[in-house]
């Protein structure tokens, strides 16, 4: 069968195309990733290229985009910590520090990120 290629989803970091890709191909799909190397090299071209385009042959790709919908998207990030008064003030300190010395003490009162709980666990 032929009919080129057909672009399926974008991918706004290597990471995430690495994942897409991955998953594509163990499902049994033929995945492609035209500019992957470029972004993985250079990651801040991301945005100015518009992220990373991913397709599949033209025959695969109702089925591949059928098995990318399907799959559970975890997009509850962790919400994020504001820091109070006093925060604002150590992070403004440990800033002046890292332009006068070129490395910054580790903040040792920063929250710990915790990742989201699984619900089916």
């Amino acid at each position: 069968m032929s009919g080129g290629l057909v672009q399926i989803a974008r991918a706004g970091s290597s990471l995430e195309a690495s994942l897409t890709i991955a998953a594509l191909e163990g499902a049994g799909f033929s995945p492609s990733a035209p500019g992957f190397h470029t972004v993985h090299t250079l990651p801040y071209l991301s945005t100015a290229l518009g992220g990373i385009p991913i397709r599949v042959p033209a025959h695969e790709a109702p089925e591949a985009l059928a098995f990318l919908r399907a799959l559970p998207s975890h997009t509850s990030a962790v919400p994020t910590v504001r820091p109070g008064p006093a925060g604002w003030l150590k992070r403004a300190l440990l800033s002046v520090a890292y332009l006068l010395t070129g490395r910054a003490p580790h903040n040792h009162s920063a929250p710990l990120q915790k990742p989201p709980k699984d619900p089916d666990a």
